[in-house]
């Protein structure tokens, strides 16, 4: 009987591993996903809690990578941006310059 009680302790130790590794990978796909602003919060929870733990890591992953991506593009975006800027900028400051040399 003392074997069974300790099998069965065994079993519960691991079923409440499996609950608390749930529950973070469930807390951190919606801070990702809040991170993110990859869909609306509420809805978020109410989908993530119905998949398993695989498609729970798997999608957080997922919107991880979306995340990142789209920042790398609105960087790149800025970036380009700020080189046309820059390119205008000098054009202004060639004609300036110009214009101050003819001027003498």
């Amino acid at each position: 009987m003392s074997k069974n009680n300790k099998t069965l302790s065994d079993f519960k130790v691991f079923e409440e591993m499996g609950s608390l590794i749930r529950e973070n990978l469930i807390s951190e796909a919606i801070r990702m996903n809040n991170t993110a602003n990859f869909m609306d919060s509420e809805e978020f929870k109410k989908k993530i809690r119905c998949l398993s733990n695989w498609q729970i890591a798997e999608i957080t992953k997922d919107i991880g990578l979306w995340h990142m991506n789209r920042m790398f593009n609105v960087s790149y975006k800025d970036s380009e941006r700020d080189k046309l800027k820059l390119r205008e900028s000098e054009k202004i400051m060639e004609e300036l310059m110009s214009r101050i040399k003819r001027g003498h």
